[in-house]
């Protein structure tokens, strides 16, 4: 009866036992890039609305891209598992740019052709490394007519004005808050905003009043991809695309709970997204919590893994030559998400051992199982211990999403557990906490358990072998019918005295392999 009352207390709180439950309210807590700090997370809303950019989709998806989703892929598990709130996660997708244009160009397709194909590559590639689907998909040419009413606003509240060629432009100097992600206001405070802005590295264009201007509405050219609108034809700008689509997910309400992106978005693309958004709602609060997740660099070169630098691997690439969706996984997770993510050979073989690790414990309880006895027996029960390492990881995964840390706990369990005699119940709750973790983090371990089953039929395969041998050799096995005198058996023992040593080298691997399923009786 307590077996099966532990069981549904794990299943039902995530194993923190109902005596730990006043210390194990986990509190959320997110470094905010806005204020710079790490903070409770307890926003007032009944929901958590969440907006994260999403790819432009013009060629395939590579690791360094599906890094950034991998560690949005995991704080999502997290918010929704340990914070009572409903969490609605949106995705903007780019399918109208100037690169799709150029690649549609190139090739001799339509833009809506090359989109739709990279799109579709993009969430397969996700899919095959375990990453969740958004809940919203938001592409930009689904929202034409809403992004034209967000600018349309602008124009009218004076935030933004129209060129004589169709162009339209945010206007910095009407907005006059400074630009919150943006460097040069970050580490010039004291100097003038109009020098400030002159300095701005936003690309000059002809038509601009002034250089930190940038662009909401882009007149047509040629036969480019264009639509109708008020001023003329054109097509959307890159920044109010995802302004527009905050706004849908949001319900027309200036109350974003978070929105998140790599850190190479975080000037200009998500300051120019604030300028605009809280000038549309006229607000200085537009979004509670702004998170950017570390970019994924060459080890090697320290340079950002990118398609312009051409030192990236793609996704299938990597899963055909290079690792598992896991060992990827854990490779990302072993650094903060919010630290530059050095990718190597090294950083992979470390993963790859934390992960089989994992699965020969998962193994080592799955045997315990099958060969403890029940409750008593004077074993002692370890389960304040697994009670404990539960706790320890939840506290660290709530402290900005300290997956490092929580690695580190699961590392330090799997060497404990596996030196400890185990209570049935025991060896039940270890599997199902490591079980829990695992799925919290995404980690599926369908390729190390089944190596790990594979490699344990191989040694218990060469253990028969050895043992027959030895047997053989030592002259225990009837030859000819007839049981060996021991001066017969002592003569042949010294003859194959070479192979003998051979079994026992055997033997000396397969306990260093911690499977001792030795079953001779020397």
């Amino acid at each position: 009866m307590r077996i099966v009352r532990l069981v549904v207390s794990y299943r039902s709180r995530g194993f923190i036992h109902k005596r730990r439950s006043s210390e194990s309210q986990n509190l959320i807590r997110i470094y905010n890039s806005l204020t710079q700090t790490v903070e409770p997370f307890d926003p007032p809303a009944p929901l958590i609305t969440w907006y994260t950019c999403g790819p432009t989709v013009y060629d395939d998806i590579h690791i360094g891209h599906a890094s950034c989703y991998i560690q949005q892929d995991c704080i999502r598990r997290v918010l929704e598992k340990y914070q009572p709130k409903p969490v609605v996660y949106a995705m903007g997708v780019t399918d109208v740019d100037d690169k799709i244009i150029k690649k549609a160009k190139d090739s001799g397709k339509r833009e809506t052709e090359v989109a739709a194909k990279y799109e579709l590559q993009f969430f397969n590639a996700l899919e095959k490394l375990n990453v969740r689907r958004p809940d919203v998909i938001l592409r930009v040419s689904d929202y034409i007519p809403k992004i034209i009413d967000f600018i349309q606003s602008l124009i009218e509240k004076k935030y933004a004005y129209v060129t004589p060629s169709g162009n339209v432009f945010f206007d910095s100097q009407s907005f006059p808050k400074e630009g919150k992600f943006d460097p040069v206001v970050l580490s010039k405070q004291s100097e003038q905003r109009e020098e400030i802005m002159q300095r701005s590295p936003t690309k000059f264009h002809p038509e601009k009043k002034n250089r930190a201007d940038f662009a909401l509405w882009k007149s047509r050219i040629s036969d480019e991809v264009s639509w109708p609108c008020p001023w003329g034809e054109g097509r959307p700008g890159w920044h109010i695309e995802c302004s527009s689509f905050c706004d849908v997910i949001s319900g027309g309400m200036p109350h974003l709970t978070i929105h998140s992106g790599g850190v190479d978005l975080k000037f200009p693309h998500h300051n120019n997204e604030i300028c605009q958004s809280e000038a549309f709602y006229e607000t200085d609060s537009w979004v509670k919590v702004f998170m950017h997740i570390g970019a994924m660099v060459d080890s090697e070169t320290g340079l950002k893994m990118s398609k312009s630098l051409q030192n990236f691997i793609s996704v299938d690439d990597f899963l055909d030559s290079h690792g598992t969706s896991d060992e990827l996984r854990v490779t990302c997770l072993r650094r903060s998400y919010r630290s530059t993510l050095p990718y190597s050979k090294d950083d992979l073989n470390l993963s790859r051992h934390f992960l089989i690790r994992v699965a020969e414990t998962l193994d080592f309880c799955d045997q315990q199982m099958k060969s403890c006895t029940g409750c008593g027996d004077g074993v002692e029960s370890n389960l304040d211990f697994i009670e404990k390492s539960s706790w320890k990881f939840g506290r660290a995964i709530c402290d900005d999403f300290d997956f490092p840390s929580g690695l580190e706990v699961i590392s330090s369990f799997c060497d404990s557990i596996r030196g400890r005699n185990l209570q049935m119940t025991d060896a039940v709750l270890a599997k199902q906490f490591l079980i829990s973790t695992l799925n919290l983090m995404g980690i599926e371990m369908s390729s190390e358990v089944e190596q790990s089953a594979s490699e344990r039929a191989l040694l218990e395969e060469l253990t028969r072998f050895r043992n027959v041998v030895r047997e053989f050799s030592l002259g225990k096995t009837n030859r000819d019918g007839r049981k060996l005198s021991k001066s017969e058996m002592k003569q042949l023992a010294a003859e194959n005295e070479p192979l003998l040593a051979e079994c026992d080298n055997v033997r000396s691997f397969i306990n260093d392999l911690s499977l001792k399923n030795m079953n001779d009786s020397d």
